[in-house]
């Protein structure tokens, strides 16, 4: 992945969240193993939370997937109205 960003002129770099390169540098095996022990840490710090490229589409899930997001401000009013 090194290889690939550096050819591309990408630089990588760690962010608190997520080390993209030190992960870059690993060997495969070594990767996965990291990448599940994060996985493991995240779900026991919060247990309830989903990580899904779903979120944005149910959220929004009786409107057009090709309407444009709705402003932050709509977004509360549409849950307050579905609320009660």
């Amino acid at each position: 992945m090194t290889q690939l960003a550096t050819t591309r002129g990408i630089v990588l770099e760690d962010m608190a969240f997520f080390p993209t390169k030190t992960l870059s540098q690993l060997a495969f095996d070594d990767l996965v193993m990291h990448l599940q022990q994060m996985g493991d840490r995240w779900a026991s710090l919060i247990p309830t939370h989903k990580i899904s490229t779903l979120q944005d589409v149910t959220d929004r899930k009786n409107k057009s997937p090709f309407a444009p997001p709705p402003r932050p401000a709509q977004r509360g009013l549409d849950r307050q109205r579905r609320m009660g």
